[in-house]
């Protein structure tokens, strides 16, 4: 059986069933328009449920109770498939950004090449109008590193609007390069962990402003025995330069030398074999210039 109301001054007519089943919906026909239905979630008719377990005055706590915690499920359900759906139409939208910053290596005067890097600022302009569109926000939180070299761990956590959250960390030791001060170094530190629980977020590619990856038919590495020697000399430049030497842990080492590697590179790699055929030879000179920079450093502590 149904009931029918009408409301003149809109020109509506309300719908509303009898039947349990149909009762989840009411639709509203208006003049010439279509019907518009509301359906009601998991988390609703469970807070229903309980409403009315509550004005029962003979009602069982324990019985409140586990409807309570179904109910905290479902909209935990609820958040996370609002998150997915998001995430997905964010990353979607996201472009890839143009290493335009520029680090120069040797002194004054001197031509030891360099390399391109995005910013954390050029990452920044192109994602935060889309996560404030999908409803995304980002938090930093910081704690002392223990081990050689200092540092801190940067925890990244990503909220959403629905109530879902992620977190990553990113455990850097102190970016003590040339002529910083810890002050600075600090903040190279942070900023350096930023952008990268950022970009690991949203997927995010760098590019050079000259070439689009891997459209140009670049291959990385062979596997034969040739693409083999030439990773095994990429490892042991890393370990003559004494890349992610300080670090306490081994996933502290691996991560430290990841981060250095996607610096001066405009794609992600998990090992040496990925890195393209034609940055091998920029890869092996940057190692040495660690290397003698590395070298200077040790020979001015022996003499303090």
């Amino acid at each position: 059986m149904s009931e029918i109301t009408h409301d003149a001054a809109s020109d509506t007519t309300t719908y509303l069933q009898d039947d349990p089943k149909a009762a989840q919906e009411v639709a509203t026909v208006g003049r010439g328009q279509p019907p518009m239905v509301r359906e009601i979630g998991e988390g609703e008719t469970i807070r229903t449920a309980i409403l009315e377990l509550a004005r029962d005055a003979t009602f069982d706590v324990e019985k409140l109770k586990a409807l309570t915690e179904m109910q905290e499920r479902a909209e935990d359900r609820q958040a996370l498939r609002a998150f997915a759906v998001d995430m997905a139409a964010a990353q979607s939208e996201c472009q890839a950004v143009v290493r335009s910053a520029e680090v120069k290596l040797g002194k004054a005067g001197e031509d030891k090449g360099g390399y391109k890097y995005a910013g954390l600022d050029t990452i920044d302009e192109m994602i935060r109008p889309i996560m404030t569109k999908y409803g995304f926000s980002v938090t930093y939180d910081r704690a002392p590193r223990q081990g050689d070299g200092g540092g801190f761990n940067v925890t990244g956590t990503l909220w959403h609007r629905g109530g879902h959250s992620i977190t990553a960390s990113f455990p850097l030791p102190l970016d003590s390069g040339p002529g910083r001060n810890n002050l600075q170094a600090a903040g190279s530190t942070d900023t350096y962990a930023q952008k990268y629980i950022l970009i690991g977020f949203f997927r995010i590619v760098r590019r050079n402003d000259d070439d689009d990856g891997f459209a140009g038919g670049v291959m990385p590495l062979s596997t034969d025995a040739e693409g083999r020697k030439k990773a095994e000399r990429l490892r042991q430049l890393v370990e003559e330069a004494g890349i992610g030497a300080d670090s306490e842990t081994p996933l502290d080492r691996k991560a430290a030398r990841v981060g250095w590697f996607h610096e001066r590179l405009d794609y992600q790699i998990t090992n040496y074999l990925d890195i393209r055929q034609e940055d091998y030879p920029k890869m092996v000179r940057l190692l040495r210039i660690e290397k003698q920079a590395k070298d200077v450093r040790e020979r001015k502590e022996a003499q303090i």
